[in-house]
């Protein structure tokens, strides 16, 4: 299996799901609680590390990522939150 650099998985707390689905333009789409989505993610990211990828869950704090995505013009949405998630990952590598 190929480890390409690991992949940032955008990581919720189930303390802010609710307030994060309220905030994302995209939310509505999203698992009505926050048990749904973590059975979900917990899989996918299974799914992930059996494929050989390094899988980092990078925990999305509502104010910080509302702040981030000002500061760059971007959407509260997915694409936001996937972008967010690789950044961070890509900082944390090179801070190690």
């Amino acid at each position: 299996m190929t480890d390409f650099g690991g992949a940032g998985v955008a990581w919720y707390h189930d303390s802010d799901y609710e307030e994060l689905r309220a905030l994302f333009e995209d939310g509505d789409g999203m698992f009505p609680t926050y048990n749904e989505w973590l059975q979900t993610a917990q899989t996918r990211v299974e799914q992930l590390k059996r494929e050989g990828v390094r899988v980092e869950k990078i925990h999305l704090k509502p104010a910080e990522f509302v702040d981030w995505c000002s500061a760059r013009g971007l959407k509260l949405n997915g694409e936001a939150r996937s972008q967010y998630a690789a950044e961070t990952l890509a900082l944390r590598d090179t801070l190690d």
